[in-house]
């Protein structure tokens, strides 16, 4: 069974990380981070998907950090429809738990 990983942020600069893991039976979203540009890039990026949020089975954020979670607005807006993963100490920061 293959696992594909494909960088959708955060690849060419140090903002915006997120990666969909995609394998036979589940898509997993790895972090909604948000972008931080000029003005029109940043609407942009955050607001523009090139996967389908509606078949993602469920996020998975490493950290509490805007470039890495900020995003999830944008993307249930979009669709995500999903349980989210994080660490206890991730859901206090960010009001959660």
């Amino acid at each position: 069974m293959p696992v594909l990983l494909k960088f959708l942020g955060g690849v060419r600069n140090v903002s915006g990380s997120s990666h969909l893991i995609t394998t036979a039976k589940a898509q997993i979203l790895l972090d909604a981070g948000l972008f931080q540009g000029r003005r029109d890039e940043f609407y942009q990026v955050n607001s523009t998907f090139t996967h389908n949020p509606r078949k993602v089975n469920c996020l998975i954020l490493s950290r509490a950090h805007i470039d890495h979670c900020e995003n999830i607005p944008s993307v249930i807006k979009k669709g995500l429809i999903c349980k989210i993963y994080a660490t206890p100490a991730t859901k206090r920061r960010r009001g959660v738990a």
